[in-house]
Order: C-alpha cells, then structure tokens, then sequence
C-alpha cells in the first residue's frame, strides 16, 4: 500500500453498538482517510458474527474513503470458477478484504462510502451465508489493474502516450517498460483500445517496441520503422496481464444475497463471482468507470459471472460499461464421466480454469449428456459424493445409468438443480470487446427492457457446450423482449449451442418479442437472430430502423414460428 496509509489500527473503540427496536446497528466511522481500515472492518464483521442470526445486524459505514489492502486482508485457499488453472495460480490463494463467513442476517449499509482497494485483491468475500445485503457503496481500485495511456502522436517508429490516473510504470536499464502497482507488476500484456465510442481488443503497443523512454506521465515507444501499431490521437490503451487471480466480489454457497445500489468503478482481476448460491441479486449496481475521472476501463474480465447457482438471479436496472470481457455469463458446469461402475460414476472438470470444488450434492438430480450432440439421455439422483482429487469427483446414484453410458463415446454430466430462473431487466450495456450478455440455464429465463449498444460480437448469446469452456446446458424457456439494440453486430441475437452432431434440438422454448434494432445510420443487411438446434422457436413482432432488410437464419430447427 502507498507509505502514507498506516498499516495499523489503533481506534478499534470506533466500532460501537446502538440498539433500536428493529436491530442492531455497528457503526464503523471513518477518523482518518489515510488509515488503512481492512482489519478495523473485519472486526466489525467479527462483533456482528456474535449474534448469529439471532437478529438483524446493520454494519454502518459512514460517508469517506475506507483503504482496504492486500497486506492487511485475510488469505483463504480457495477455488473459484472461471479464474486461474493450477499452473497460473498454484495456491490458489485469494486474499479477501471484507470477508462474511458462515453469517446470516447481515447488512452492510455503505451509507455512500468508498472501499478503495490497494494491491490485488477480492474487496468482498461473502462463504456459506444466508440473508446478506451490501448497499450503498462504492468500490475503486488506488491501483487498477489494467493500466491505461492516450495516445498523443503517432508515426510508422514511434507512439507517444500520457499515462491515465492511477497509473504507473518503471522502466528498466535496457529500456523495458513494467506495469506496476501496489505488490505487483507486470511486463507485455494484452491490449484493448478505446477510440471513444467502442473498445476492441488490439495488438499490444508492448509487443515489438524496441525501448520505452518517460517523462513524468509522458511515455515514448520507439520501434522499429514500419513496426508501431495502428492507432490514432486519443485512442486509449488498456493493458493488463492474464491471469485472474482474484475477484471483485466472490458470493459462495450461500443463500438469499442482494447488492443494490453498488458502483464498482474497477472490478479486478475478475468480476462479481456467484458459485453455488441460491438466490442473488443485483439491483442498481454499475459496474463502469467513475464519471468524474479519465479512465475508460472497469473492469479486467467479466463483469458478473453465475456459476452451477439454483434459485433466481435477478439483475436489475445495471449498467455494465468498459469490461475486458462479456458484462454477464450465467451458466452450470459440464463435467467428463471418467469411469462408471453400477451405481456411481467418476466425473472430472476439464477445462483448467474452473476446478477444486463439490459441484454436487445429495439429492441434486443429474442429467447424463452425450457431448457431441448435447442431447440429454439418462436422469438420475445423487445419493453420495466423494471428492477424490481437485479435477475428480465420485457420485453414487439412485439408479444404474453405465448400460446408457456405454452407448456413447463422450458423456458429460450436468448438475440439473444447480440451474437458477433468470431475470435480467432494466440494464445497459455498452463498451465491451465481446458479447454483452451469455446464458445458458433451464430453467426460465426473462430478458427485458434492456439497451445494448455497440456490441461487437453477439449482443446476446445461448451457447452450450461439452468439449471446449464446458459450460452447461440446453435452455427450456427464455423470453428476450422490448429490449433495444443499437448498431450492434451480426447475428445479434445468437443461439449456438456447440453440437457437432445433430441428434436432435439441443434448445426449445426460446421467444423473441417486441424488441427493437436501431442502426444509426443505413446498414448493410444485418443478421438479428441466428439460430441453431432449436425446437419451438417463436420470432414476432420485431422492429428495425435504418435497416430495410434483415435475415433471420435457422440452423436444424423446428416448430418455428416468425411473424
């Protein structure tokens, strides 16, 4: 952390308790906005855990900036979906700011307040909880991961930039420029650039520049002639390294959580993480750059990312601005079957970036998938688990499935519980290098009133897949409707599940209603939904503007119906 944040408490008699008749209430000031506050915090929680559940609690911050560091969190080893395979991340040690264990009837009420992070690090944690809130905060990085620079000129050798706030470098002997922070730092990189109306992915300005010279915030990459990189004055480089070591907030195996009224203005190194949960909510969060500040970037990763959860996910009235990657990923876990015996089968997660959790439990009903065609072909129930290794897991069921495994080559298991109904209305999306929105659950799902703007890849995606990312399964029951989308790209709706042998529709239920596609000006013959392996399909009452024709592409489906 910066030298003039002190990395001792010496006020923890700030903390103070106020009954009144609905609960009780933990006051946490704010005396000195150079004190670095995690362990003050974490106390907080630690008075609020006495009462366990026995009432509601209200941890009460106050207007301010609250420091919270990596030096002072509290490191946990655990495994979080989607993050860093064990060859990035060997330990897989995440170092939690605010961290809610095993709590119930919990409310932090940020009261306007700042969190404002120092070093890589997860701001929230919150482990096997029920009936938490997080309200009325703001949550900032001193030390973004993601380093930003404008360009100020340019030509075939040399690229001149100023470095953005909260950004700084070193720059070596020999010339090589590092990315540094709190704790860390970083060499090259990945690069997007921002040219004031999207942001694309890019080849790095790290990548060929023969030595970097630095003038107060002034930066100058000198390449060889021919070798700088396209871009213009005022575009802005966003670079950071790969590997998502932590998260911006982990919501795990816990129930009944709300954050409302949120402004996450740097999410690193990944996103808002729900992982087995039941029941989460998202009402009134941004998740985009400070208005009042010059960087153009929020986020490292995705900005929400629901894993194997069961309940509802509701997201409602967000605005998701300036992510590294898709704003919203909703989606279960396909696991390989290894071996099977009579009644239970060993079952191995396979894509390197998510392992090292239970993904089932007693009494979770599964479905047995052939992985080419993604066609479901067998049910049963778990009656037992047995964690055999980080990668392996072994299940006991109530009946004997291996007769039908045997019938296919590759056979995936979806966890069919662990599959939420969701609603996502009310929200924008805008500045994203990818998609703005992927989703694949079973059970219902409602897409409403939402505005996606300048989506470069597929404004909306129904994936589904058992041989790549592995993420789950067949959609039974998803409305898109009065959603706007405006000079997105082709196709902008698209529902791809990743069957390479067609056995069957992998998808059904799906309706497109009432939603508009604005171009800003005449565009060429745009693609507004594409569709593949998809029974009962219904398109109606669709509009476009500035775009007079438009195809609709189907793909092996049936039982469509397009007005």
């Amino acid at each position: 952390m910066n030298q003039t944040i002190k990395s001792t408490i010496t006020f923890i008699t700030a903390v103070t308790s106020v009954i009144n008749a609905y609960s009780i209430v933990i006051n946490v000031p704010v005396s000195d906005p150079r004190q670095d506050m995690t362990t003050l915090l974490n106390n907080a929680i630690e008075k609020a855990a006495v009462y366990d559940g026995d009432t509601d609690i209200i941890i009460r911050l106050s207007p301010g900036v609250y420091n919270i560091s990596r030096t002072a969190s509290i490191p946990v080893h655990q495994h979080i979906s989607n993050t860093t395979s064990e060859q990035e991340n060997p330990q897989s040690i995440k170092h939690y700011g605010l961290y809610l264990k095993n709590l119930s009837r919990i409310t932090i009420d940020g009261a306007g307040a700042t969190l404002m992070t120092h070093g890589e690090m997860t701001a929230i944690a919150i482990d096997n909880c029920s009936n938490i809130t997080i309200r009325d905060l703001t949550i900032d990085s001193a030390d973004p991961s993601v380093p930003e620079m404008k360009v100020i000129s340019r030509n075939d050798s040399i690229v001149t930039c100023r470095m953005s706030a909260r950004t700084s470098c070193r720059i070596s002997a020999d010339g090589e420029l590092y990315w540094i922070g709190d704790g860390w730092e970083f060499i090259g990189g990945i690069a997007q650039i921002y040219d004031g109306i999207h942001t694309r992915r890019c080849v790095s300005p790290m990548n060929k520049y023969r030595y970097a010279e630095q003038d107060n915030d002034i930066l100058t990459f000198h390449y060889a002639a021919g070798e700088a990189p396209e871009c213009q004055p005022g575009n802005v480089y966003q670079m950071r390294h790969s590997l998502r070591t932590e998260v911006a907030t982990f919501i795990n195996r816990s129930s009944d959580v709300m954050l409302s009224d949120i402004s996450y203005h740097f999410l690193g190194n990944f996103g808002i993480v729900g992982q087995f949960c039941h029941t989460i909510t998202l009402d009134n969060v941004v998740c985009a750059p400070d208005k009042n500040d010059e960087r153009t970037c929020a986020g490292f990763a995705d900005f929400v990312q629901m894993s194997g959860c069961s309940g509802k996910i509701s997201v409602r009235n967000c605005h998701f601005s300036g992510s590294h990657d898709d704003p919203i990923n909703i989606h279960g876990t396909h696991l390989k079957v290894v071996d099977y015996d009579h009644n239970s089968l060993t079952v191995r997660f396979m894509h390197n970036q998510t392992y090292g959790f239970m993904p089932f439990a007693a009494g979770d009903e599964i479905a047995a998938v052939d992985a080419c065609s993604l066609r479901h072909f067998a049910t049963a129930v778990v009656t037992d688990t047995e964690q055999l290794s980080d990668y392996d897991i072994k299940i006991r069921l109530d009946r004997d499935i291996r007769k039908l495994i045997a019938q296919h080559k590759n056979t995936v298991i979806e966890n069919v519980t662990a599959n939420p109904e969701v609603e996502i209305t009310g929200c924008q999306f805008s500045l994203t290098p990818t998609r703005g929105l992927l989703l694949t659950t079973s059970r219902k799902a409602h897409i409403a009133n939402n505005t996606f703007r300048n989506i470069p890849m597929s404004a909306i995606l129904i994936a589904d897949d058992g041989q790549s990312w592995y993420e789950s399964g067949a959609v039974r029951d998803v409305t898109i409707s009065n959603n706007r989308f405006i000079d997105c790209a082709s196709p902008i709706i698209y529902i791809s599940p990743e069957n390479s042998i067609f056995d069957g529709p992998v998808h059904s239920g799906i309706k497109i209603y009432d939603n508009e596609f604005i171009y800003s000006k005449n565009t060429d013959v745009p693609i507004l939904v594409q569709a593949k392996s998809v029974e009962e399909l219904s398109i109606r009452n669709n509009r476009t503007a500035n775009c007079p024709e438009y195809q609709i592409t189907l793909t092996g489906c049936t039982s469509v119906d397009i007005e």
